[in-house]
């Protein structure tokens, strides 16, 4: 039990460095880089790093599992690949891919500060809604006329906010 132990840990090791760390093999044409997440997603690693070792534990195979191409991971619900018949029974472990999805998206991405609070107004009005915002079923002069009256640029901001 020993030996087997150590030898998975010695193929958990491995495939985790085939995983996540960059080799200097490559056979894709596009700029790749190990510090391409470095802003956008600084703890990427370790986030996929951990789902991945815990997975593993569970299910020693489970690494080798997730298959070499990684575009059989994507949702696709007409023509993904998941459903393919080569695929069928093959690749497994999305539920754990989802697992880092997941956790990514909740380990956030750069932040930055949002000026708070309402300087048009401290009240909320359904009648001045009706009678001061543009309805759809109205003309160009009425939307001009609305935005001209609070002040507005009839051109630019209403194309702007308006898409007219």
């Amino acid at each position: 039990m020993c030996l087997k132990m150590s030898c998975f840990y010695y193929i958990l090791a491995a495939l985790s460095c085939l995983v996540l760390l960059p080799g200097p093999v490559s056979f894709a044409q596009g700029q790749l880089s190990p510090s391409f997440y470095d802003q956008s997603c600084p703890n990427v690693t370790n986030v996929i790093r951990q789902i991945l070792l815990n997975a593993a534990l569970d299910d020693p195979r489970l690494p080798a599992s997730f298959g070499c191409d990684a575009s059989i991971l994507l949702d696709d619900p007409e023509t993904t690949e998941k459903t393919a018949l080569p695929n069928v029974n093959s690749a497994r472990g999305y539920e754990v891919v989802d697992a880092m999805k997941e956790a990514l998206e909740n380990a956030g991405g750069p932040s930055y500060e949002v000026p708070l609070g309402r300087p048009d107004g401290v009240t909320a009005s359904r009648d001045l809604a009706n009678t001061a915002l543009p309805a759809f079923f109205e003309s160009i002069d009425q939307i001009k006329a609305k935005f001209a009256a609070v002040g507005l640029n009839t051109t630019l901001d209403l194309v702007a906010l308006s898409g007219n």
